[in-house]
């Protein structure tokens, strides 16, 4: 494959159970994605102690100019480094 056409691909997880349907999908994605020549990074949120919920202070500067980003700071970099997701 060309490297132009290789990609960085962020795979993203959100379940708690290993045997799961999506942890097999996953699974299956990012062996394709390999086999296809692209670089892949999997983050599991479940692993990264992400919480989905906002906080109060968040939730009070979501639409300001100021957004207080800082506890998702690491998420935000993750997006920002695939070229697909």
């Amino acid at each position: 494959m060309p490297l132009y056409l290789k990609m960085k691909c962020l795979v993203v997880i959100a379940h708690p159970l290993h045997e799961s349907l999506c942890h097999a999908l996953e699974e299956t994605v990012v062996a394709a994605l390999k086999e296809s020549g692209h670089s892949v990074i999997v983050q599991n949120l479940y692993e990264e102690n992400f919480h989905a919920c906002l906080t109060a202070n968040e939730r009070q500067t979501y639409y300001s100019e100021m957004y207080d980003k800082e506890s998702i700071d690491q998420e935000i970099e993750w997006l920002g480094s695939g070229g697909c997701l």
